[in-house]
């Protein structure tokens, strides 16, 4: 098991990690990335163990004096766009709203389809071939999304009809069914009167 790991994400077993991403059974990392087996290193680069300590201490001041530092990696860096994101499944934020914070907004190309995009049948009586090999639709986003054999089995057992969503359509039409995530004022059970 990995201790003293700060603002890390997956890392594992990697002692003494900061900053860091996708470490596994590393210690004394600071800003690494992808690093397996490996000590004392700065944004991937080696040090001796006083050069580590010394250089990792002038960072730490620089970060706190910009406010950096004790703060996870900040959401304008992230490489996906808000609305490709949990978060957004979550906390749902318009694109203006999200804009407005400097992040990143991810439009997804159009991508166009040469053959015939035809709606999804109300029955399953066709074969397997006819179903599998079409393209269907989004009735909501128009994106084209495909049924493979294992689905159109699931469907004729629960015996209903084809989809007319595509997959993402369908999970955001699930997660709208469950209850928002609320934060609630409560006072800390510790003694200072001053937490939340």
């Amino acid at each position: 098991m990995g201790y003293n790991m700060q603002f890390v994400n997956m890392c594992r077993t990697s002692p003494d990690t900061q900053y860091s991403d996708t470490c596994h059974n590393a210690k004394n990392l600071f800003g690494c990335v992808g690093l397996r087996n490996k000590q004392w290193h700065i944004f991937n680069r080696p040090y001796s163990e006083a050069d580590y300590r010394q250089l990792r201490q002038t960072i730490i001041e620089y970060m706190t004096q910009a406010g950096e530092y004790g703060e996870f990696f900040p959401a304008q860096y992230s490489l996906f766009g808000y609305n490709e994101t949990l978060a957004n499944d979550f906390f749902p934020l318009t694109q203006p709203q999200v804009m407005a914070r400097h992040w990143l907004w991810a439009t997804a190309p159009q991508k166009k389809y040469a053959g015939k995009v035809v709606p999804a049948p109300d029955d399953l009586t066709r074969t397997y071939s006819d179903v599998t090999k079409a393209i269907y639709a989004c009735s909501q986003c128009q994106r084209h999304y495909k049924v493979i054999p294992q689905e159109v089995e699931l469907y004729r057992t629960l015996q209903v009809q084809l989809p007319t969503l595509c997959s993402i359509c369908r999970q955001q039409a699930r997660e709208r069914l469950r209850n928002p995530w609320k934060l609630f004022k409560r006072q800390c059970m510790c003694t200072q009167t001053d937490h939340q």
